[in-house]
């Protein structure tokens, strides 16, 4: 979103709300999408000139709400779900909206079995100690010695 007006409808909320967002909005010196990115570069420490852009694109598309998507094409909806979470913002500071709880249970994400398992699995696999290292250093060992070892000796079967 480029326009005042595009990004104040976007925010909504009613007249105090696009009032309290026209008085930050005027505070930057920020007036075109070249400004916006070059102080993103700065902030974000982006050197090469050349490449500002999509490099600034790049992080926008990857790091800015991932869970929304990670192409140029989400960067509508990150832009929509960035001005709910302000009019919200503006709503709590208003009084309008309700302070939520962090520490509620209902506010808590609940992990599936699946997310546990996979946690579980990685630091079997790749852990410090997990599997893979654990078969490299015994080929390792073996191959010392001139051996060729047999992969029953190599991978420990209780692990797996």
């Amino acid at each position: 979103m480029e326009s005042d007006k595009e990004i104040v409808e976007a925010v909504g909320g009613g007249e105090k709300v696009s009032e309290e967002f026209y008085g930050n909005l005027y505070e930057t010196d920020i007036k075109t999408q070249k400004d916006a990115i070059e102080f993103m570069a700065n902030h974000m420490k982006v050197v090469q000139k050349e490449s500002q852009k999509e490099r600034i694109e790049q992080i926008l598309d990857r790091y800015l709400f991932p869970h929304l998507g990670q192409d140029s094409k989400s960067r509508k909806i990150k832009a929509n779900y960035l001005c709910l979470v302000i009019r919200k913002i503006i709503g709590l500071s208003n009084g309008t909206v309700d302070e939520d709880d962090i520490d509620h249970y209902a506010n808590k994400r609940v992990r599936m079995a699946g997310d546990l398992l996979e946690v579980l699995f990685r630091s079997i696999l790749v852990g410090r100690w997990g599997l893979i290292t654990r078969v490299k250093y015994n080929y390792q060992k073996m191959a010392k010695r001139g051996k060729l070892p047999p992969i029953q000796t190599v991978v420990e079967s209780n692990v797996v």
